[in-house]
């Protein structure tokens, strides 16, 4: 009801399902309205969509994908929800905002009005990483194995000298 001497109401609505919906407003002697309105459900699962190539070598900056769902289907659902990003084996891999990943980052946004959040994944070992990512509405986890890298070239390693009080310098340091 709109109160007298008010030219306005507010409504509320829910629903169980996603779908546009009609909703009219009437009132005798004044002219019905109608208008539609678009009801979302929150998504309730998160996935990751990419794969990473192969071979994935370690120190090398991917692209990756984490995308809002609604139950089990594969059918995105908009959300506005930070995702924050955590690896489940610490420092084989960090996360970047960028292609060059020059800019590291902790958490990935899901922008207003978007199903998808994007990051840049660099693995610094070959050793195996699980990846997990976690917002408010699911966890999505993804395991890789990097290809290690291998340093082709010549190390020298500095043998013992004598420090300046003239006793001995086991500092076996290595240059490469």
């Amino acid at each position: 009801n709109i109160p007298i001497g008010q030219s306005s109401a507010t409504v509320y609505f829910q629903g169980a399902s996603a779908g546009t919906f009609a909703v009219t407003a009437t009132s005798t002697p004044l002219t019905s309205a109608m208008q539609s309105e678009v009801l979302q459900l929150p998504p309730t699962s998160l996935v990751f969509t990419t794969t990473p190539p192969s071979p994935f070598l370690a120190g090398s900056c991917f692209l990756e994908t984490l995308q809002a769902r609604r139950g089990a289907t594969a059918t995105p659902v908009i959300a506005n929800t930070p995702a924050t990003l955590s690896m489940a084996t610490a420092g084989d891999a960090k996360f970047y905002s960028d292609a060059a990943c020059a800019n590291a980052i902790t958490a990935a946004t899901f922008t207003a009005g978007s199903s998808s959040a994007s990051f840049y994944l660099k693995p610094v070992t070959g050793l195996p990483t699980t990846l997990t990512a976690t917002a408010p509405f699911g966890t999505a986890q993804q395991l890789f194995t990097a290809r290690g890298i291998v340093r082709r070239g010549s190390c020298s390693f500095l043998g013992p000298g004598t420090l300046a009080d003239g006793g001995p310098d086991i500092d076996y340091s290595t240059n490469c």
